[in-house]
């Protein structure tokens, strides 16, 4: 995977080992990496910065939520890598498929029509628990085309600057949102 095309976002609080497993998928496919972190009070802070992934530190000056993590993110890490041609966003708690970014360009190259990209999300322990059961289920989006994903996806670098990224003034409810807003301007997940 070239970083000449594609660079992640990862968002987090308080994530301990899961961030850890999180920064090592994203190291083994050598992309341009920011972590944004929301005051946490472990030391995520710490190991991503050990890893020599440039980190965002969230202030109090105005309410801390994923939108506002994700845009800041969006920001540092054009701001470091201007080439950068799609960006993936992903949390935390969330482990990063050594072959998704390639398939993710990939896709956004064959089609211009297409504005981001997600892929199958499964629970890791899916088997542990009923609840965790429910949400690998839960989960499950139909190939093709969708009108909304959740948070984590892959998206054309210039198609979320032209909607100046997710609204931050949303306490929940963002990531459709932001679909909604795309799908106005004719873009297509």
């Amino acid at each position: 995977m070239s970083d000449k095309y594609i660079g992640v976002v990862v968002i987090g609080r308080n994530e301990g080992q899961r961030l850890i497993l999180c920064l090592e998928s994203i190291l083994k496919v050598n992309v341009p990496c920011v972590y944004v972190d929301s005051q946490s009070t472990d030391n995520s802070v710490t190991e991503a910065q050990k890893r020599g992934i440039e980190t965002v530190l969230l202030d109090a000056s105005s309410p801390i939520n994923a939108s506002r993590a994700r845009n800041e993110g969006f920001d540092k890490l054009i701001k470091t890598f201007p080439e950068l041609e799609y960006v993936h966003f992903i949390d935390a708690d969330c482990e990063l498929n050594e072959q998704w970014l390639d398939i993710a360009c990939s896709t956004l190259q064959t089609d211009e029509q297409l504005s981001i990209v997600v892929g199958r999300l499964h629970e890791k322990q899916r088997n542990e628990t009923v609840y965790m059961r429910l949400c690998d289920i839960d989960w499950y989006v139909k190939p093709g085309y969708a009108k909304k994903c959740g948070g984590i996806f892959t998206v054309r670098r210039q198609i979320y600057a032209d909607l100046n990224g997710f609204d931050t003034s949303l306490i929940a409810g963002a990531d459709p949102e932001f679909c909604h807003r795309l799908e106005l301007v004719g873009g297509k997940i």
